[in-house]
């Protein structure tokens, strides 16, 4: 985390999942979304800011449409907190979201980079 400051413009741009190789974009008014489509989950959400003068953001996300071993994302409802670093060449993107289901518990990071 940095103190360089935080807004919508400066993380609104397309970033890779560097575990997966799925796009996710990010738009100029916080709006999410992504597809995999090695296994099909669609992502859709927002990211806001929390405080301007530091480079963390919260973020609420669902996977649907999901197949194989990821069905069970489907629908769930994901919040936590996402970490720009503007320094890192490409820019970086830390999110780290959990949720649950009425019967499992779930946590997940994406690493993300600007291009």
């Amino acid at each position: 985390m940095s103190n360089s400051g935080s807004s919508l413009n400066t993380i609104s741009a397309n970033y890779t999942d560097t575990a997966s190789g799925s796009v996710i974009s990010i738009s100029g008014n916080g709006v999410m979304t992504g597809q995999n489509p090695a296994n099909s989950c669609v992502v859709n959400g927002t990211i806001t800011v929390i405080n301007s003068t530091y480079d963390i953001y919260h973020v609420s996300l669902t996977y649907e449409n999901c197949t194989g071993s990821y069905t069970v994302l489907n629908g769930v409802q994901l919040t936590g907190l996402a970490v720009f670093n503007p320094n890192a060449s490409p820019t970086q993107l830390t999110i780290s979201v959990a949720g649950a289901s009425s019967n499992s518990k779930f946590g997940l990071v994406l690493y993300l980079q600007g291009s």
